[in-house]
């Protein structure tokens, strides 16, 4: 969107009137929270100017601090108040009201940050009413006997002692530990209204992560237990811009020296291991690049690079790059509002009045462009700390243009979490309020009717957190049209023929709808079809128009035809229409597509499909039981079975087949196979129970398409019973008398399919 830059102005205003309008380019924004460093001795730098300019007003016992220190300002760049972790000082370099014997320490890395109190914020001042700040004692434990050591906050009000702030009677609340790890970070939630606060455990795996809100300062911490144990040491910790990454530095004396990343939730607060180089070089500086792709660390000499977006921890540890190894003293990094990386250098280093700065930090390699006596500080001194800043505090949002078409203008909020809703408005900058239209979608289109006029346009939002009004000012640049062009391979067709396709983006990537949306070959004759391009697009153009003839044809179609292998087959009919058919012969052998091509060009190509079926042999009959299974060898899915004159079914195989001579069919739904086969099933019951219970109370051998003889013997042979095929059974008597439970044997006499067979076997009667 850079080139929109030099159309889009800023405007804040909290009412209509009176109608002041103050110009920013929205490119160079940015929330002032930040832009100016007090640090070292008396040293400072002032960000409100670019590139930024050294500050020279601290008295000379304004502040000293061997390392870590903290400073804050409101929205507009004005100066709060900075600490060093032991004092307060509020914006006249006087030491805070209650500002006193603080619990850090300032030989400690981070020895304080600044969060603020949310719920506070005062849209008059421009700043928070409230604060807190977190002090961090030094990495060796001064006195065990002072409770009040360790890590600690302290509450500081702005609306006492006249404006210039004090702390409160909430001071130097213990939160954990006699000694500290001498890192803290401060990162926004991700509802945009609340922060985090994390600090680590002295010898501990644990994470103890601080949310802060609307109640205040949360002291029971969420606690992540990772992979790494750490004593109490110098080095700085800091999180991604992206508020998603987490560094953690150990020195070489360390029990797991190295550098960390881990991940950030900044919805639950919670920490998980991602990466680690473990070397055991003398970590102290860290930082990441404001695209949140880069890490930066110094190591007394040296600035090494690693690359955080890739996906595996020997990726990462492969990605490290040297930046620079020739000046020793390298110690704190800090993210400046300009986008760049500042390093201090020690006074021990014998350049005290210079800092290095990384000035394109998202820049893989050395030309991330280091330099290193760019930053002078006007002849004061840089120690090894720098302010521990938290580039942006507040919900802050700049109406930023998302596209600009032809004849409309697409707009949006630079950060839109936790905006509960929106209403935009535009309206003539000659009568600002009286909307001419309005929105309240977060991406709003504005069209302009008249583009010789300047427009305002304005927004207001309400979150969870604030509520806030901001203007646009906006004049349209007059559009050019140009006529869209088309590739048209032609404006003939013949009558049902595949028309082209009309293009809804022309060549010149204009957008737009035909009308008709789509060439109809059906209607012969002449129609006119027409494009308009859309609206809200970036070229304007103007709408054109292309005419299509539509000529007859003679059609013909040929029906699919079904050939048994090896049958007769030849070409289908084509009414005396002259043409060419590919393939050129019709095979009775092999399924195919052939096409006819009419030599009369509106005539279109006609396809006809022949489908040449198998005929299958060798049919196989197993039976089980009473199941019969017929087995074809190359057998496919065109085969239907049938049992005696049944239905004819897909699948080969009769279940409860009733004892007895059968027939089986196989054919195929085209009639090029013809197989048939007879089978005998052959059962007979194992027992009887003459009970007259309904079950069983009759033994006989029943035998479909078969004559048979039965008769029925006892264990001497004596005939009991000789059974016909149309008989219900023997009822276990003989002469009218009940015989007793025991085996009794038959003979059976039958025709197996035309072969006459005797079976011989027993079974049981039980009464």
């Amino acid at each position: 969107m850079g080139s929109f830059y030099k159309k889009i102005f800023f405007v804040k205003i909290t009412s209509y009137f009176p109608y002041l309008f103050i110009f920013y380019c929205v490119s160079v924004i940015a929330q002032g929270e930040a832009n100016i460093w007090y640090f070292g001795t008396n040293a400072g730098l002032n960000f409100n100017n670019n590139p930024p300019t050294p500050l020279l007003d601290l008295p000379t016992v304004g502040m000293f601090s061997s390392e870590g220190c903290s400073t804050i300002s409101n929205s507009d760049g004005d100066l709060l108040f900075y600490s060093n972790g032991e004092k307060v000082w509020n914006k006249n370099f006087q030491i805070m009201f209650n500002g006193d014997h603080l619990s850090g320490h300032n030989s400690s890395t981070q020895s304080s940050a600044i969060i603020p109190y949310p719920g506070t914020y005062n849209s008059t001042e421009n700043r928070f009413d409230k604060y807190f700040l977190v002090t961090l004692d030094q990495y060796i434990e001064q006195n065990p006997s002072i409770p009040n050591k360790g890590v600690c906050f302290s509450e500081i009000d702005m609306t006492m002692d006249g404006g210039l702030g004090g702390v409160t009677t909430n001071k130097n609340i213990h939160l954990f530990g006699t000694s500290t790890t001498e890192k803290v970070c401060v990162v926004p939630h991700s509802n945009g209204c609340d922060f985090w606060v994390i600090c680590k455990v002295v010898d501990s795996y644990d994470f103890y992560v601080y949310h802060i809100s609307s109640s205040g300062f949360n002291l029971t911490p969420v606690v992540s237990t990772t992979s790494v144990f750490t004593e109490a040491s110098p080095g700085q910790m800091k999180v991604s811009s992206n508020h998603k990454l987490l560094s953690y530095v150990l020195p070489p004396y360390s029990a797991n020296p190295g550098l960390y990343v881990f991940n950030f939730d900044n919805a639950t607060g919670l920490i998980t291991d991602k990466f680690s180089d473990l070397t055991s070089e003398n970590h102290y500086g860290a930082e990441f690049s404001p695209d949140s792709k880069v890490f930066y660390k110094c190591s007394g000499s040296r600035i090494y690079q690693y690359d955080v977006s890739v996906n595996s921890n020997n990726d990462f540890v492969a990605s490290k790059v040297t930046i620079m190894s020739s000046v020793a003293g390298l110690q704190s990094m800090q993210l400046a509002p300009d986008g760049k990386i500042y390093i201090a250098r020690l006074i021990l280093n014998g350049f005290p009045n210079y800092m290095g700065v990384i000035n394109n930090p998202n820049v893989l390699g050395t030309a991330c462009n280091y330099v290193p006596l760019q930053q002078y500080l006007g002849g004061r001194f840089c120690m090894a700390g720098l302010p521990n800043q938290l580039n942006s505090l507040i919900p802050y949002n700049n109406i930023l243009i998302e596209n600009e078409y032809c004849n409309a203008l697409q707009v949006s909020l630079e950060n839109n979490n936790n905006i509960n809703s929106y209403s935009w408005g535009l309206s003539y900058a000659s009568a600002p309020g009286t909307f001419i239209s309005s929105s309240t979608e977060a991406n709003p289109i504005f069209s302009f009717p008249d583009y010789n006029q300047n427009y305002i346009i304005t927004c207001s939002v309400l979150s969870n957190c604030y509520n806030k009004t901001y203007e646009l000012l906006y004049r349209p640049t007059v559009p050019t049209y140009i006529t869209p062009t088309f590739n048209i391979s032609t404006t003939e067709y013949c009558q049902n023929q595949t028309p082209d396709v009309l293009s809804t983006v022309s060549t010149e990537g204009i957008l737009g709808t035909w009308f008709p949306n789509n060439i109809d070959t059906s209607i012969l004759g002449t129609t006119t079809y027409t494009f308009t391009p859309n609206l809200n697009q970036v070229q304007c153009a103007y709408a054109v128009s292309v005419t299509i003839t539509v000529n007859p044809v003679v059609s013909f179609s040929f029906s699919d035809e079904v050939v048994c292998k090896n049958g007769l087959i030849v070409f289908p009919n084509t009414n005396g229409i002259i043409g060419t058919w590919s393939p050129t012969s019709v095979s009775n052998t092999q399924s195919g597509i052939y096409t006819f091509t009419p030599n009369n060009s509106c005539s279109p190509s006609a396809t006809w499909q022949v489908l040449v079926v198998e005929s299958f042999s060798n049919l196989t009959i197993s039976t089980y039981n009473t199941t019969i299974i017929a087995n074809v060898d190359n057998v496919n899915s065109l085969l239907l079975y049938q049992l005696n004159n049944g239905n004819f079914q897909d699948s080969n195989t009769f279940e409860n087949v009733n004892p007895g001579c059968h027939t089986v069919n196989v054919t195929d739904i085209y009639g090029c196979t013809n197989l048939s086969s007879s089978v005998f099933v052959f059962d007979y019951p194992k027992f009887f129970s003459p009970n007259n219970d309904g079950y069983n109370d009759f033994w006989n051998v029943f035998l479909e398409n078969s004559d048979t003889t039965l008769s029925i013997f006892d264990r001497y042979g004596k005939l009991l019973k000789q059974i016909r095929q149309d008989e219900v059974g023997w009822d276990g008597t003989y002469n009218g008398y009940k015989l007793p439970s025991t085996d009794y044997w038959f003979v059976l006499d039958y025709d197996e399919c035309g072969i006459k067979r005797t079976f011989k076997s027993h079974f049981t009667l039980i009464r």
